[in-house]
């Protein structure tokens, strides 16, 4: 069994265990639609569909159907037939679909309290804590007496006791605790103050809160035996240290998640104290030994925080309450105190939110948090309320409002809010707390986006639920200092903002947004996003000037001679993502040379100059090859080659044997010399025609500036030359 146990301030600990299948959102994404309340039922009363000081709250995800506990004729609880009822609700919040009555007879003195209630979705199965009220000096706890199993599956509107559920002979008993005597000690394992119940779902164990008799707290697991027809004693968790302080109250309960993680709220009662704590008992821990950590905190200026009770006034306020998705990886959603009651109030009650959070205790989403009397669809009354969840994104609150005792009539007075079922959840009509997003080029902040270095990078919040609240500033982190030095203002202020990225590198964008007025109910909390920024390769370029070629570059088909300087450049290579004007300027930081026999060379300017030699007759040709790096060392990915021709030298002709003076030829040697043949005189062609046979070897150059160049060239030599003018 794996359990994370959550602590939050206050007196309760939370109700439920489900929640959310469809409904994700990522740590610090806001979701599409409006997520805000759906419906609610209920009001002051006994009748069915009413309530009278509700308790608790469970969930059955399976088809949404909730199950409250509350207590008509609580002030003469123990005076029996009926003092406790279960209602069970369709997922419309209709009238109540079936209703279970529980009598609380007095056992061998002791009166009997309902505590709490769990659902097991795939057992089909209904829990039920039941509890005696034991006095003792000093202090008046209850006891866990036993827990009960009724089925969900009712064909009519009573719930029947779960079949095959059978303990010591006793059916409808899950398990029954040792027996608590009138007198003298408490038994060896009695659990005090029982207040929270819940079902393991990976093995259908229960697992029980309350506190041991020197008030430390206690979750004890009742094992199930298979086929699951009765429980027994299993590990516990004897909190001797107080790392999670006792809690307690009517409305509490414990929640697990569908990995076996438990997450439970209690109240640091010094100063500084915590909020939701988690508590792993994953192996090598146990029950007995767990590891714990805080999830959630209400200590001042944590941005995760739970807020506990506001004390301006003195009032002790209920705490948190809990509830987890019965998916994996689902919000874990606790209560917190919004706003405080008014002092001496009974009509303008305190404010709560219920917010739902990842399992870092990173705030996703917040319902509730209105006024008292100014938005009673957005108000929930008491931080006692036991919450739930359900599938596809639908959360439960059971609003006990917030009540008080008149000491005069003795009596309990109600508020004009409370005593009802609030349902909220995707397309709600409600008013969730406002909520920031942000798109990074049309993709969601929450998935890390990948841009080239010199892209034009497009951030747009125009997707935030700011539900109808004004944006008058947007303060943007655009290179992750953490100084969000972008601001935008107006009014309203514009929801898009744009940067060019010249620097590869990880970027954690952030962004605030304040709200006009500070917004109803507050701005919403800063969200950020993950942006690389991947350098790119700059692109190479070479021209060749030979110095007999007038400064032109060389032409396709061009010669070069001997021995003649050749300047080599490339200053047409350009980063193709610096900008003078858009940023710093990126220059090129290395020029790769390769000059076809076997000579490299790297230079940090663009151009390099050399000759080529050739003893041949016939030409012959290099191929030279330049490549760039950019001042992030990438190297350009084609290199830029051009071939050059060398020139041959012309052929020595031998010279013919000389002949003494004075020797005489002998007549036998003397012959005549054959006539040589006169080749046929070439007609030398006109400067037009050069001009032509010049324009028409530019035509197969392939670059148009080189074209243009050897075209400029041939005009040059062999155009008609401008005539002078005679004088008169």
């Amino acid at each position: 069994m794996s359990i994370r146990l959550s602590s939050v301030h206050p007196w309760f600990i939370a109700a439920a265990v489900a929640l959310l299948a469809s409904c994700s959102f990522g740590a610090t994404r806001a979701q599409a639609d409006a997520f805000g309340e759906l419906r609610q039922v209920g009001g002051f009363g006994e009748n069915a569909g009413q309530f009278d000081f509700p308790a608790a709250l469970a969930v059955d995800p399976t088809d949404n159907s909730v199950y409250t506990l509350d207590a008509p004729g609580a002030i003469q609880r123990g005076a029996g037939p009926v003092d406790f009822r279960v209602q069970k609700f369709a997922s419309s919040l209709g009238s109540p679909a079936a209703t279970l009555d529980l009598a609380t007879p007095a056992v061998s003195g002791h009166k009997q309290v309902i505590d709490d209630i769990a659902i097991d979705p795939a057992l089909h199965r209904l829990y039920v804590l039941v509890g005696l009220e034991v006095e003792r000096p000093l202090t008046v706890p209850y006891v866990a007496e036993e827990i009960d199993a009724y089925s969900t599956e009712a064909s009519g509107q009573t719930l029947p006791p779960a079949p095959g559920v059978e303990y010591e002979s006793k059916a409808g008993v899950f398990y029954r605790f040792a027996a608590v005597p009138n007198t003298g000690s408490l038994p060896s394992g009695a659990v005090l103050q029982p207040h929270g119940l819940a079902v393991d779902p990976k093995n259908h164990d229960l697992l029980l809160l309350g506190n041991d008799e020197s008030q430390n707290p206690v979750i004890q697991q009742i094992a199930t035996v298979t086929p699951y027809s009765s429980g027994s004693v299993g590990e516990s968790f004897d909190d001797l240290k107080h790392e999670l302080t006792h809690a307690g109250g009517p409305a509490s309960a414990i929640a697990v998640a569908a990995d076996g993680t438990l997450y439970v709220t209690s109240q640091k009662l010094a100063a500084g104290g915590k909020g939701v704590e988690s508590v792993s008992i994953e192996s090598p821990n146990s029950l007995a030994n767990p590891a714990i950590g805080l999830l959630a905190s209400n200590s001042v200026g944590e941005s995760n925080a739970l807020t506990g009770g506001v004390e301006g006034t003195g009032k002790k306020d209920a705490g948190a309450q809990v509830a987890v998705s019965p998916e994996s990886n689902g919000l874990i959603y606790a209560t917190q105190m919004n706003k405080e009651q008014e002092p001496g109030s009974i009509t303008e009650e305190g404010s709560y939110e219920v917010r739902g959070m990842n399992e870092h205790g990173e705030r996703q989403v917040v319902l509730g948090g209105g006024a008292g009397g100014s938005s009673p669809r957005c108000h929930i009354a008491s931080a006692a309320s036991a919450i739930g969840v359900g599938s596809g994104g639908v959360v439960y609150a059971l609003d006990e409002g917030e009540t008080g005792f008149n000491e005069e009539t003795e009596e309990f007075e109600h508020s004009s809010y409370g005593f009802r079922l609030l349902e909220f959840g995707p397309n709600g009509s409600g008013c969730p707390t406002p909520s920031a997003s942000f798109t990074i080029n049309g993709t969601a902040a929450s998935t890390t986006v990948t841009v080239s270095k010199g892209s034009i990078v497009k951030f747009d919040a125009s997707g935030s639920q700011l539900n109808g609240e004004e944006p008058v500033e947007l303060d943007w982190d655009l290179d992750g200092s953490g100084k969000y030095a972008t601001v935008v203002t107006g009014s309203p202020a514009s929801l898009e903002t744009s940067l060019k990225y010249l620097t590869p590198g990880h970027y954690t964008v952030g962004l605030r947004i304040g709200l006009k007025g500070g917004g109803s109910f507050g701005d919403p909390p800063p969200v950020s996003g993950t942006l690389i920024v991947e350098p790119t390769p700059p692109i190479a370029r070479l021209e060749v000037f030979p110095s007999s070629n007038l400064g032109e570059p060389l032409g396709i088909g061009q010669e070069v001679k001997p021995g003649e300087t050749i300047t080599f450049s490339g200053a047409e290579s350009v980063d193709p993502t610096g900008s003078p004007t858009g940023g710093p300027v990126h220059t090129l930081k290395e020029y790769v040379w390769s000059f076809g026999d076997g000579e490299t060379k790297t230079t940090t300017t663009p151009s390099d100059s050399r000759s080529f030699v050739n003893t041949a007759t016939t030409s012959r040709s290099e191929t030279v090859s330049l490549a760039v790096r950019n001042e992030e060392g990438v190297e350009s990915v084609v290199t830029a080659m051009q071939t050059i021709a060398v020139q041959g030298v012309a052929p020595t002709k031998e010279p013919e044997p000389s002949i003494p003076q004075g020797t005489p030829t002998p007549p036998s040697t003397i012959t005549t010399p054959a006539p040589k043949t006169a080749p046929p005189t070439k007609k030398p062609l006109t400067a037009a025609q050069k001009l032509a046979k010049a324009l028409k070897a530019c035509k197969k150059v392939k670059s148009k500036r080189a074209r243009t160049a050897c075209e400029r060239t041939a005009h040059k030599r062999y155009g008609p030359k401008p005539k002078k003018k005679r004088k008169k």
